[in-house]
């Protein structure tokens, strides 16, 4: 009968037996078909000798059942070791060669799954891996590392990262750049009646043209104001721009801000308060894009190379242009805008109230805009919409232009408390702020 002790002694033995024969067959393998004799059928000897030792000590012995670690042998580590190079037994190589070791392994054998492949077996570090290939049917978790694997350190910067794998955003390596512009990013909700939801088109053109800007030079932290005398008024984002601003309930807009505000222009400025050359009193979409190439359109754009750019028209528009007419200048707006890698914002427009025409013919130009921005997949901010709940609509006493809050006797458009958005410049200047957030957040 055989005792505890004879059963771990053949099983350590029959272990000692796979491990020699899995060197030597990695030994085989690096060595190449050579007709001298090699360490591989060295050890190969050694493992049949030790065999016929084995068997001649204990013809009886059977493996015992139970969780085994077996202790180092010297003798395999002084003939094979790299201790360089630790293989994580749950990793399977597919090297295209099927190798038959000749054992039949015992079924009943149970390997501790803490155990640590002894590294008799040697690695061809020098395998070179074919990047060109790759396994759609691979999973890769990046969440999951074997504590018992020692990273060599050793990065193949060759292969490429398929960009439909989610990585794990917890964990990132230092040796890998991620292409954000390969990360999908669905459509955006709605913020309030005044900034319209994003489809998955408009997301992935705005993301498209920043990089082409970015590329082109143009400045994240900078944005241009194109229009007429409602972007031209000092109560439009110049408070913002000096830091004249009561956030109330908007605290989160602040970093936007400040984000803006960094970036200064000549003279000092910033993209809040600086006067634009494309927006002047009076201006319909044909004196933006008067002059062709030297258009202030293009002199405004090519000054401060910015990466957005917020457009209104169509107030003026009203009085001296057809919808269809206008609707075209706008659509040659939003294509100087674009080459020149800039993101268009369009507008809607305030309501008239100066008589009964420019009244109806301010409501057909606000569905003109709409139409022009949701078939160029650009963002739009529904100013219209953003002023429908406050008194006369947001407009001002002469009709046309918007109200605009004040307090201590200055006008004060910054503020955006529940009293200062009853203003519909305060409102402008909010629904501004909430597309800059949007578009500085975009990933």
């Amino acid at each position: 009968m055989n005792t505890p002790r004879a059963q771990t002694v053949a099983i350590e033995r029959s272990l000692h037996r796979l491990r020699l024969t899995a060197a030597a067959v990695g030994l085989a393998i690096l060595a190449g078909c050579s007709g001298a004799v090699t360490p591989a059928e060295e050890l190969a000897d050694d493992a049949g000798d030790v065999a016929e030792r084995d068997t001649a000590a204990m013809p009886n012995s059977t493996p015992a059942p139970g969780l085994l670690r077996y202790p180092d042998h010297p003798s395999v580590g002084d003939a094979v070791v790299r201790d360089d190079v630790l293989v994580d037994a749950g990793l399977e190589v597919d090297t295209g060669l099927v190798v038959d070791t000749g054992l039949a392994v015992d079924a009943g054998l149970v390997v501790d799954a803490g155990l640590v492949v002894d590294a008799g077996l040697v690695v061809d570090a020098g395998l070179v891996v074919d990047a060109g290939v790759r396994d759609a049917g691979v999973v890769v978790d990046a969440g999951v590392r074997d504590a018992g694997v020692r990273d060599t350190g050793v990065r193949d910067a060759g292969v490429v990262v398929d960009a439909g794998l989610v990585v794990d955003a917890g964990v990132r390596d230092a040796g890998v750049v991620v292409d954000a512009g390969s990360l999908p990013v669905g459509p955006l909700p709605a913020v309030g009646p005044g900034l319209p939801a994003w489809d998955g088109a408009t997301v992935a053109h705005v993301r498209e043209l920043r990089a082409r800007g970015v590329a082109m030079g143009n400045r994240l932290g900078v944005f241009a104001k194109i229009g007429d005398s409602i972007t031209e008024s000092g109560s439009f984002l110049f408070d913002v721009g000096h830091g004249w601003v009561e956030l109330g309930p908007y605290a989160g807009l602040d970093p936007t801000i400040q984000y803006f505000r960094a970036t200064t222009l000549e003279g000092g400025a910033n993209s809040f308060n600086r006067s634009s050359v494309c927006a002047t009193a009076g201006w319909t979409t044909d004196d933006a894009l008067a002059g062709g190439d030297d258009s202030p359109l293009q002199r405004e754009l090519r000054a401060i190379r910015p990466a957005w750019a917020l457009v209104m028209y169509g107030t003026n528009d009203v009085d001296r242009s057809s919808v269809a007419a206008f609707s075209a200048n706008l659509q040659r707006i939003v294509d100087v805008v674009e080459a020149a890698g800039t993101v268009p914002v369009l507008s809607t427009i305030p309501d008239r109230y100066d008589g009964p025409g420019p009244q109806a013919a301010a409501l057909q130009f606000v569905a003109a805009i709409r139409g022009v921005a949701a078939a160029r997949h650009v963002p739009l901010i529904d100013y219209w919409a953003a002023l429908q709940g406050l008194p006369m609509h947001g407009v001002s006493d002469d009709q046309i232009h918007p109200s605009v809050y004040v307090a201590g006797g200055s006008t004060a458009s910054g503020f955006f408390t529940q009293a200062g958005l009853q203003h519909g410049y305060n409102v402008r200047n909010l629904t501004a702020l909430q597309m800059l957030d949007r578009l500085r957040a975009l990933p």
